[in-house]
């Protein structure tokens, strides 16, 4: 498979602020991110977030 070039802007233009971005908002809404190297040599993001209660008017 290609490997994209490490200095590549990201698809779709110019992201947020990275992983630092991605934390601080999975925080604001009292969830974590956990980021690291896969056991392929890729990269796994996981990010867990509380469960809340239904929203008026949604069906879950």
């Amino acid at each position: 498979p290609r490997q994209a070039a490490r200095n590549a802007e990201p698809l779709g233009g110019r992201g947020g602020l990275g992983l630092v971005g991605l934390t601080e908002r999975t925080q604001a809404v009292g969830g974590t991110l956990h980021a690291g190297r896969a056991e392929d040599g890729g990269w796994r993001l996981t990010a867990e977030f509380p469960l809340r209660g239904a929203v008026t008017g949604s069906p879950a």
